[in-house]
């Protein structure tokens, strides 16, 4: 255990407000008075984080919410770009395949084809359109 003096205790009260992520700070009983009053600083302290007397700090790290805040840190800092980037490209070959020619656009059109015209010439309707068509546009209005 350390004892800080009462300007330590100024400088690290300082420093975990201005860090504004949640932090846990742990103090003997005395000290808990001493931090309240150096400058007022548990209201500002308890915004950020937590001021306990003892915890186990094994207990803390288990904690789910740890893993959810590395979680959050991963999204927010230098992965946030890579993470934005990979999701644009994978909507841009979604909506690509979905389009008119495109992958899933191709693979509707073969299966109606194998289901349909496996061994048949193509029919088309009085107003000329094939069934192919019909049944396609079937498919696309239903879902």
């Amino acid at each position: 255990m350390v004892e800080l003096s009462k300007k330590q205790i100024g400088e690290l009260a300082r420093a975990l407000i201005e860090d504004k992520s949640n932090r846990e700070a742990k103090t003997e009983r005395e000290d808990e008075t001493e931090i309240e009053k150096i400058a007022g600083f548990r209201q500002e302290l308890e915004e950020v984080g937590m001021i306990v007397s003892w915890c186990s700090q094994v207990e803390v790290l288990r904690h789910r919410a740890v893993e959810i805040r590395r979680c959050l840190e991963a999204v927010m800092d230098e992965r946030l770009v890579e993470l934005r980037e990979n999701a644009e490209k994978w909507k841009r070959l979604a909506v690509e395949a979905g389009r008119e020619g495109g992958s899933s656009d191709k693979n509707m059109e073969a299966f109606v084809d194998e289901i349909l015209f496996s061994e048949e010439e193509e029919v088309k309707d009085k107003d000329g359109c094939s069934k192919r068509m019909l049944i396609f546009q079937m498919v696309v209005n239903c879902c």
